[in-house]
């Protein structure tokens, strides 16, 4: 069976909220289950994404759900998981923990995918 995962952001910099969703399907039209969550602290873009990223991975750890594809409507957290980039910054931390917790998925990949083609995710 293949699954498909979907990750999704929303930030909330008015009341200092972050919040992270994750779809999972059967294939690309079934629905399996949908998880959100909101967090405390609005950080930038690119790192909420990968704080997003990064919980909805633990998620599917204590879900037990296996997916085969990942996908992030975020090309540049997409581009630094998928590559060796590193520096000393916070995001390079975050990005080590994201490529350490794709290590408990050997089949799962991490695939960008344009916001617009992306909107099952944040719909659900």
């Amino acid at each position: 069976m293949l699954i498909v995962a979907m990750q999704h952001l929303t930030l909330d910099k008015q009341n200092a909220l972050t919040g992270t969703g994750f779809i999972f399907k059967s294939g690309w039209q079934h629905p399996i289950v949908s998880h959100h969550r909101q967090m405390p602290g609005a950080s930038s873009p690119l790192f909420a994404e990968g704080q997003a990223l990064l919980q909805s991975l633990l998620w599917c750890l204590d879900s037990q759900l296996r997916p085969k594809f990942i996908f992030s409507d975020c090309l540049l957290l997409v581009s630094k998981v998928n590559s060796d980039w590193h520096d000393r910054s916070a995001l390079s931390g975050l990005v080590s923990r994201i490529r350490w917790l794709f290590s408990n998925f050997p089949e799962a990949s991490l695939h960008f995918l344009p916001h617009q083609l992306n909107m099952d995710a944040h719909v659900s």
